[in-house]
């Protein structure tokens, strides 16, 4: 039951924040350290540069 609590959370959260899903999934398996909020940063402004350029 608390990870079908947790998951609805994060899924809300994620629509809150209208992330794309191509985002969501560049974050889940391009971060070897999810903790790292750095590294979490870099990445997502990577990609968020790169998917500005298509």
């Amino acid at each position: 039951m608390l990870i079908w609590i947790l998951t609805k959370r994060l899924w809300q959260d994620v629509g809150d924040r209208r992330i794309g899903i191509d985002r969501l999934i560049n974050l889940l398996y391009t971060c070897c350290f999810h903790q790292d909020i750095d590294e979490m940063t870099k990445v997502d402004e990577n990609f968020q540069r790169r998917d500005s350029v298509h």
